[in-house]
């Protein structure tokens, strides 16, 4: 719900598209996931630290150059301009979940998002990251079902 800080910002959409187009990237990207601590690095990088069944299948995913060149491919796509600014007049109910540890997309972000809403909220768990929906999935569910249960959604 928001774009990259600082150069990140112009840079990681142009990195995007140039590896989108270019064949052999996802080969690349998908042998270097193979490499001792790669996997973990990257996990650890989104504050979600995962065991090792859950970084087993994010090496699985990593490891497929189909799935990273899709990865690729939506990244090179994405665009939210027109939801950023349409946030102002939107008439719906939103939840926002973070987890407090977040290195992927700060909390900070929806937070900024929710101010700009009529009607919206942000949960955030201390000690979570990016992957909270997996470190912590009873959580998540217990904050999705209080939010609807609670009429916000009416």
């Amino acid at each position: 719900m928001g774009h990259f800080e600082g150069a990140a910002g112009w840079l990681f959409p142009l990195l995007a598209k140039a590896f989108a187009l270019t064949p052999f990237v996802p080969a690349v990207f998908s042998r270097a996931a193979r490499s001792p601590g790669r996997i973990e690095g990257l996990l650890a990088s989104t504050g979600s630290p995962l065991d090792p069944a859950g970084t087993a299948l994010y090496r699985r995913l990593v490891s497929d150059p189909g799935h990273v060149n899709a990865t690729l491919l939506m990244m090179a796509q994405w665009s939210i301009d027109g939801l950023l600014a349409d946030l102002p007049d939107l008439e719906t109910n939103a939840l926002f979940i973070v987890g407090e540890r977040d290195g992927a997309v700060p909390p900070k972000v929806a937070r900024k998002a929710a101010a700009r809403m009529r009607d919206a909220e942000v949960t955030e768990f201390p000690g979570q990251g990016h992957l909270i929906h997996e470190t912590a999935p009873r959580d998540v569910a217990d904050a999705i079902q209080a939010f609807v249960g609670s009429g916000a959604n009416a």
